[in-house]
């Protein structure tokens, strides 16, 4: 998990409860000055070796107008050296900042945004070699809200950092908010969405077997006791028969919970993906195990011998867990080392081994690894992001992530956000309905900014703590056996998804319209808003037949208006069904619903009949034989969840309905 970017009470003095992006004052640098320029000033800090470096106006080397600024670095010695424009920033909003930068003899620049207080967050850079002729330098990107507060008032800056030595021109800088540009532009991603965009991780099979009905179609291997440290404690353990080897005396070898999961898996669904997340290092091969390996030939043994012996079961590679946070404090130069020779290695074993980036938690080191060459030979991009109790903020990050793929020519790989949860922190109290409308909404923004997978974390870890949602309820203790309502929302958000394409995105007014198209003639529209409640009027040429709900319930529509509101609803078009599952027939009653104690099936067809109970996957979980017109289905018979009920007289189907139990 990453850290949280959580500000001192100091800065939460600072914040107003409501601000306005503020604009650029004198971004053109003009002005009589003899160090920084009107509206800007410098930080230059290094210790025990300060930077030697001069601020000045330059009239000679000028973009356009009378003046530019000019920075010339002597020895930036241990530190830095920052010009800067302080900005207060709203919290999903997504911004663009520009400027034209000029240097006497080449060199590196960094420009970004960045928070002026701790954590000094930085969600928009460019990492560029200037040059000695006028270039300009965009990017795009903002803040989500600061979780631990609720604050969506961002204290942040505009920055133009020399990283090397030298003599740096800047001139004409600009920034403007662009948010509703980029809300109401094309869909990122126009492809048909895949099972594996819905990624789950289970952390404790083992105490546990409850596979999660949530109709995921990836796991991640992470935090289940399969890292390298684990399964290797000795140089060559990985090489032991008996370190594979479970033994239910105790004497079990490191390596088995690996093949556990990826068996666990299999056994549940062949086809599922399996991401499984490399590192950290033994205590034999490193110092301390967030450290590379002294020896790289270690590594390329460690991925070889993985990479054989779960030829074809693992497809998905992902070289390292958060890179920018406390799992690794190495250098990014022997991180791309590890990736380059980790792909190689797995790609010989395998040619359709798929490498994924070490995964970044923001855009700064990701930036630095990408401008260097990191993903030159990976084929996706690995990032994570817990979105807030509000994901449509999370659309400015995933704006500056993808601005710095495509800067550094990595625009066309897949962006996967392999660890996510919805997070309020604090305990803000979230009732279920809002929690479970925020995970729907937080894979419907993913998809439709470019974002193809999101991993959720997870589904057995939090239990109730009032930080993150949680998918599963212990019926018996520490089984996870019980789906929750935000876990029924992310079940039929995958049901809604999987196979469709989103043909458009617009939000108007607060509220945000999601178009879905699937082979057949299928057209549906996924309509909500995140402030609340709103009476919506449905286009008469949408020609909504029915409306599906984040609880599984699916209601006529026979037109007019339609109160929406944080939970997003399926509107679908006349009778054609492009989802499985089964519409509800007037001959079957269930009562009521949701039902906290069981439910009553009842019918009208006369003698005996056979009830099934079949999951939101459409599997029969349970088959009453010969069932009298008043069946009653206690709760515990089964777990917690959306549930289709099929009866059958006499070999007909007399009526289906659906039942939430709780």
């Amino acid at each position: 998990m990453p850290s949280l970017r959580i500000p001192s009470l100091l800065v939460l003095l600072c914040i107003a409860a409501t601000a306005h992006a503020q604009s650029l004052s004198n971004g053109g640098f003009e002005g009589a000055y003899t160090s920084t320029a009107p509206s800007w000033f410098a930080i230059t800090y290094g210790s025990p070796q300060a930077p030697s470096v001069s601020y000045g106006a330059e009239s000679a080397v000028v973009h356009d107008g009378a003046r530019s600024q000019r920075i010339t670095v002597n020895s930036l010695g241990d530190g830095a050296t920052l010009l800067v424009q302080t900005l207060n920033l709203t919290a999903g909003r997504t911004y663009e900042g520009s400027v034209w930068l000029r240097a006497a003899a080449p060199m590196t620049v960094a420009f970004y945004f960045q928070e002026r207080v701790p954590y000094y967050w930085v969600p928009a850079i460019a990492v560029v070699d200037v040059g000695t002729e006028w270039q300009q330098v965009s990017i795009r990107g903002g803040y989500d809200r600061i979780v631990g507060t609720d604050a969506t008032t961002i204290l942040a800056r505009f920055v133009v950092q020399p990283l090397g030595t030298g003599t740096l021109y800047v001139d004409d800088a600009a920034f403007a908010d662009i948010s509703t540009a980029v809300l109401n532009a094309p869909v990122a991603l126009t492809d048909s969405i895949p099972p594996r965009y819905f990624g789950m991780h289970v952390n404790k099979w083992g105490v546990h077997q409850t596979w999660p009905p949530t109709g995921h179609g990836m796991m991640r291997l992470w935090n289940t006791g399969t890292t390298w440290a684990i399964m290797e404690p000795w140089q060559g353990a990985l090489l032991d028969p008996d370190n594979w080897i479970y033994d239910s005396g105790g004497t079990s070898g490191f390596g088995f919970r690996m093949d556990y999961y990826v068996d666990m898996i299999q056994d549940h669904d062949p086809a599922m993906d399996i991401v499984y997340t490399m590192g950290k290092s033994p205590t034999w091969a490193a110092p301390n195990t967030w450290l590379p390996p002294t020896d790289i030939t270690w590594w390329q043994d460690y991925a070889a011998i993985m990479g054989q012996r779960y030829q074809g079961r693992v497809r998905y590679w992902e070289i390292w867990n958060e890179v920018d946070q406390l799992d690794y404090d190495g250098s990014l130069s022997a991180m791309q080392a590890l990736t380059d020779s980790a792909a190689s290695t797995l790609r010989a074993i395998d040619p359709e081994n798929r490498i994924l980036s070490p995964n970044f938690t923001g855009a700064e080191q990701l930036a630095h690894f990408l401008k260097a060459g990191g993903g030159d030979n990976v084929d996706i991009i690995s990032w994570h992001h817990y979105p807030s109790r509000m994901p449509e903020e999370m659309v400015p990050e995933i704006i500056g992530v993808r601005d710095v793929m495509a800067r550094n020519g990595q625009g066309d790989k897949p962006l996967w956000n392999t660890e996510g949860a919805v997070s309020f922190m604090d305990g803000l109290n979230l009732s279920v309905e809002e929690q479970a409308g925020a995970v729907a909404r937080a894979y419907l923004v993913q998809w439709s900014f470019g974002v193809e997978n999101f991993t959720w974390y997870c589904w057995d870890i939090f239990g109730g703590n009032n930080d993150y949602v949680d998918l599963s309820h212990s019926l018996t203790p520490s089984q996870y056996d019980s789906i929750t309502p935000p876990g029924i929302a992310y079940q039929q958000t995958a049901l809604w998804l999987k196979g469709a394409t989103m043909a458009s995105r617009t939000v108007v007014d607060g509220v945000w319209t999601i178009a879905l198209t699937r082979p057949g003639g299928y057209q549906g529209w996924v309509v909500w808003r995140p402030d609340g409640a709103a009476s919506f009027d449905v286009p008469s040429a949408w020609a909504i037949g029915s409306v599906r709900d984040l609880t599984g319930g699916i209601a006529p529509f026979g037109g007019g208006a339609l109160s929406i509101g944080a939970s997003p609803l399926l509107l679908e078009q006349g009778s054609v069904n492009g989802i499985t599952q089964a519409s509800e027939l007037p001959r079957c009653t269930i009562l009521p619903n949701p039902m906290r104690d069981g439910c009553h099936v009842r019918w009208s067809a006369p003698g005996a009949a056979d009830v099934e109970l079949r999951d939101a996957l459409g599997h029969t979980v349970r088959h009453y034989r010969n069932a009298q017109s008043n069946l009653f289905v206690p709760r515990g018979d089964l777990p917690a969840g959306c549930y289709t009920i099929v009866v059958r007289s006499a070999g007909e189907v007399v009526g289906t309905g659906r039942v939430v139990m709780l």
